[in-house]
């Protein structure tokens, strides 16, 4: 028969083994987990996007920056800033300088971010910054977007359903919304551009493709 001793000895053997078995468990949930957390993330369009980007991605990008900056320069004399990321729009000062082959990319809000930019052709406000072409063009490859994604607020593609018609008559209200759902603190709009002041804006900040596209030039 074992001695009292023998007896705690093995009672307290077999907790440890209890315990160290738990704690194998715990850690290999815990794996379990990260690794789900990790291919749901890999499975994110975005997160495969950024993934999938190199050093020698990244130095392709920058050469087309300098280039496209160059360009600009020698055209108006002054340095602009340049933002050339593969898969993304090119944004010129946060100027998307022409509406060919828009991308709205991987999630509502990068939608919601380039419909906003697109409002400011045509409000009245004391602040913005940015903006993306709005003609028929680019109105057609967002609403074709738009049509591609019915998970998205319906409200979107509502907006730019009135948008591919020629109704702007609640532009600056649509402005706001946007500008709500991006929480932007100010540069709300306050009333709908004139032709004259339209014309302007887009001879100003947008390529000549843009103003001949709209009857500017």
């Amino acid at each position: 028969m074992p001695s009292e001793e023998e007896k705690a000895k093995e009672k307290e053997a077999q907790e440890a083994a209890v315990k160290q078995l738990e704690n194998e468990e715990f850690q290999t949930n815990k794996m379990e987990q990260k690794e789900t957390r990790i291919i749901e993330g890999f499975n994110d369009p975005a997160t495969k996007a950024q993934n999938a980007r190199t050093p020698e991605t990244r130095e392709r990008e920058l050469e087309r920056e300098r280039a496209i900056a160059a360009k600009y320069e020698a055209e108006t004399g002054k340095s602009v800033d340049v933002r050339a990321v593969e898969g993304e729009n090119i944004y010129v000062d946060g100027i998307v300088k022409n509406s060919a082959e828009l991308k709205f990319g991987y999630s509502e809000l990068n939608v919601v971010g380039i419909m906003h930019l697109m409002t400011h052709q045509k409000i009245q406000a004391e602040d913005v910054w940015g903006a993306v072409p709005m003609t028929p063009s680019s109105i057609k490859q967002l609403v074709d977007y738009l049509n591609q994604h019915p998970e998205y607020d319906p409200d979107l593609l509502y907006v730019a359903q009135r948008w591919q018609e020629g109704n702007f008559s609640a532009i600056d209200d649509e402005h706001n919304y946007l500008h709500t759902r991006l929480q932007g603190n100010k540069g709300a709009a306050t009333g709908i551009a004139t032709d004259k002041q339209e014309k302007e804006f887009v001879l100003k900040y947008f390529d000549p493709s843009v103003a001949q596209e709209l009857g500017f030039q």
